[in-house]
C-alpha cells in the first residue's frame, strides 16, 4: 500500500503535503453511494464558498474567472447543488406536511 495517496484536510488537501488529496475525495472514490453522499456533503461547503467569494467567478475581465464560471456551470458540483436544494425542499415540505409547489 505504498502507492496509496494520503488524505489531508477534509474539504481541501493540505498544501504543505505533496501528492495528497482531501479526505472527502478519498471517501468519494470508494463506490457509487460514497460518491453520491460525499458530493451531497460537499454541497454544504461549495455554496457558502461561492457566495463568499463572488470575485473569483464574477470578474468578467479576467479570463480565468470566465473559465471557472463556465466549468462550474456544467459540472458535477452544480448538479449536486441542485439535487441537494430539491432534497432539502422536499424534506421541509414533508416535515410541514404542505404542498410547496402546486402543479396546474
Amino acid at each position: 500500500m505504498a502507492d496509496e495517496i494520503p488524505c489531508t484536510g477534509f474539504f481541501r488537501p493540505d498544501a504543505a503535503v505533496e501528492k495528497s488529496q482531501s479526505c472527502l475525495d478519498a471517501f468519494e472514490s470508494g463506490g457509487f453511494l460514497q460518491f453520491f453522499f460525499g458530493n451531497i456533503l460537499e454541497t454544504f461547503y461549495n455554496i457558502p464558498a461561492a457566495l463568499l467569494n463572488p470575485g473569483m467567478w464574477l470578474d468578467w475581465s479576467n479570463p480565468e474567472s470566465i473559465r471557472r464560471f463556465i466549468y462550474y456551470g456544467g459540472s458535477v458540483e452544480i448538479f449536486f447543488v441542485i439535487i441537494t436544494f430539491l432534497l432539502v425542499l422536499t424534506a421541509v415540505g414533508m416535515w410541514r406536511n404542505q404542498v410547496l409547489l402546486a402543479v396546474v
